[in-house]
């Protein structure tokens, strides 16, 4: 990838770690709704760590934040529709998110399916899933 591919990639995930780390930030206020951009989230009670989906200008980023550390370690997993294989990523890049969140993040891009249907999405540390799987949907 060339030095403009990477700064764009770089871009994509510092948006969508933003993006998520607002969301994280707003759940646990009454009457929030789900950010512009966000396709589906999931935050601790406590709003100290969420994974989110996002999408921007037909890019999807799965991404994790955390208030907890700035040192994550994180294997975003992505089940294909169908009869499709798990393919895992392991998200390397800790970005600052904004907020007092730091995040890691990996763009769809990183994956080999491309079929149209339903997606899950699972978020793995160390082996155990962090919530609950979020999906999207490829048309």
């Amino acid at each position: 990838m060339d030095s403009r591919g990477t700064r764009r990639v770089g871009t994509l995930l510092a948006s969508a770690a933003a993006a998520a780390a607002l969301t994280c930030a707003t759940a646990g206020q009454a009457g929030a709704e789900k950010l512009a951009g966000t396709v589906d989230s999931y935050c601790t009670s406590k709003a100290t760590k969420c994974s989110a989906i996002t999408k921007s200008k037909g890019n999807y980023v799965f991404v994790f934040v955390t208030k907890q550390s700035s040192q994550i370690s994180m294997k975003i997993c992505l089940d294909a529709p169908g009869r499709g294989k798990q393919h895992c990523e392991k998200a390397k890049q800790t970005i600052d998110a904004g907020n007092g969140y730091h995040g890691v993040g990996v763009p769809l891009s990183k994956y080999p399916h491309r079929r149209s249907g339903k997606y899950a999405v699972s978020f793995r540390d160390e082996g155990d899933r962090f919530g609950p799987l979020l999906h999207f949907r490829l048309k």
